[in-house]
């Protein structure tokens, strides 16, 4: 199942039984895909024309296994999604240094599991 998909025209579409070929560009979000397994054992071999990464998936849980693919923060990241939501809140803190002149302007995202995000407006902080 894909997330964010939002340009059909690209490149996402499995071909058998144990190959997935994608192609995407991204403009400062992200895109993926979610894969349901018959058998959590195996290697996840992902090869790009940028970097390449085996995963054992066996040992793929809820932390993320990363493959870094250069500059703008550009990476791919596997991980486990749990077999049922663990929490429908969350609480977080974060300092703040503020700049010495002016205002400091701060914006809040939150992201879902399936890709969705959802920003504040600019909140501004005054010294």
């Amino acid at each position: 199942k894909t997330i964010n998909q939002w340009n059909p025209e690209q490149l996402l579409e499995q071909r058998g039984s144990d190959t997935v070929i994608w192609k995407t560009v991204t403009t400062g979000n992200f895109m993926g895909f979610d894969a349901w397994l018959s058998n959590n054992s195996g290697l996840l071999d992902i090869s790009t024309n940028h970097g390449k990464m085996k995963v054992d998936l066996e040992k793929v849980g809820l932390h993320d296994n990363k493959l870094d693919l250069g500059g703008l923060d550009k990476m791919i990241t596997i991980f486990r999604l749990p077999s049922k939501n663990l929490k429908r809140e969350i609480k977080f803190s974060e300092e703040v240094k503020l700049n010495s002149r002016g205002d400091t302007p701060i914006w809040i995202c939150a992201t879902t599991e399936d890709g969705y995000q959802a920003w504040s407006s600019p909140i501004y902080l005054i010294k």
